[in-house]
């Protein structure tokens, strides 16, 4: 793939993840903090720090591709305590609490 082809690519699906985000309402954004704050804290700590499950701060999550990420939110991690919530939300909520773990657990 030439580079510009490339880059095109990468603009597009940049693009997409923002329009999807920004179809995640307000009212479900508070209720997926609540939810990181309620049931992703029990296995990954208090301020999400780590506990029986890895650190999901900025700096631990940092280099690691959103989508990746919320693969794992979504379908978890097979041979690990980490379940999987996609009966819990949208391939395009689990990108949004993706980024928003990236960026820093803050209320939306």
């Amino acid at each position: 793939m030439h580079r510009s082809a490339r880059v095109g690519a990468a603009v597009w699906l940049l693009a997409a993840a923002t329009a999807a985000w920004a179809e995640v309402g307000d009212d479900r954004k508070v209720e997926l903090v609540q939810m990181l704050d309620e049931s992703c804290a029990s296995c990954h700590g208090p301020g999400l720090a780590g506990g029986m499950g890895g650190p999901l701060t900025p700096v631990a999550l940092a280099g690691k591709d959103v989508r990746d990420l919320a693969e794992v939110i979504l379908h978890g991690r097979p041979g690990t305590m980490m379940p999987g919530f996609a009966g819990n939300m949208s391939a395009e909520e689990a990108a949004w609490l993706a980024d928003r773990l990236q960026r820093g657990h803050t209320a939306p």
